[in-house]
Order: C-alpha cells, then structure tokens, then sequence
C-alpha cells in the first residue's frame, strides 16, 4: 500500500465527526501511536526521515478524549506503511512550555512533520 498524506487526511476528516467513548488514558498501550515526551521529541519526529503526524492534545479536554480512538484506528489504518510513516501523541497538559514553545495553543491540534 503506497502511502498518501492526502489519503491520511481524507481519513483524518471523514471520522473525525464520529462519536467516541472515552477511556481512562487517551492511548492505553496503543501498539501504533507513540507517546511523545520533551526529552524524546527531537530524536523521535524532528531527526527522523519518516513523516510523522502528532495529536498534541490535553488529557482533561473532552474534544481530545473523542478524538483518541479515531487518531489510533487511523494509526492502525497505516501500521503496515510503518517504516514511511509514524502517528504520535503528546499530553500538553504534562508538557505546556514545550507545547507552547511550539505554538500549540489549541487542542487537539494535529501537525505534520518531515512530508516530503
């Protein structure tokens, strides 16, 4: 399957407006969503040749917790293109100075990295 960064937004859109039951942690051991930290994100996203797309988001915030299971099922969509493309995630409200270092002043807020 080649990958498609319009196809992964279609797929980002077309469920985004979908209901989502909430769980205790808006990525309980997702094997196909990274969990972002500070000390982790420039070696992880930034230094990396794959594309990456990040859900910064705020483990309080309710449109978050909607959005969870659809950003994991649309990770889950790309698992098998894995070695071009990676999902992550990062709880804002853990890590604000650097959120807001970056600009991320909403959540959930998606942003794309290293698309060619």
């Amino acid at each position: 399957m080649a990958f498609c960064v319009k196809k992964v937004l279609v797929f980002v859109v077309s469920l985004g407006a979908l209901p989502h039951e909430t769980s205790a942690g808006l990525f309980p051991s997702s094997p196909h969503v990274l969990e972002l930290r500070e000390d982790t994100f420039e070696a992880a996203v930034i230094s990396s040749h794959q594309v990456w797309f990040v859900d910064f988001y705020a483990a309080w915030c309710p449109h978050c917790q909607n959005f969870a299971p659809t950003w994991d099922r649309i990770a889950s969509e790309y698992a098998t293109d894995a070695r071009t493309v990676s999902f992550g995630a990062m709880d804002c409200a853990v890590f604000d100075n650097f959120c807001s270092g970056i600009g991320i002043d909403g959540y959930p807020q998606l942003r794309s990295y290293n698309i060619p």
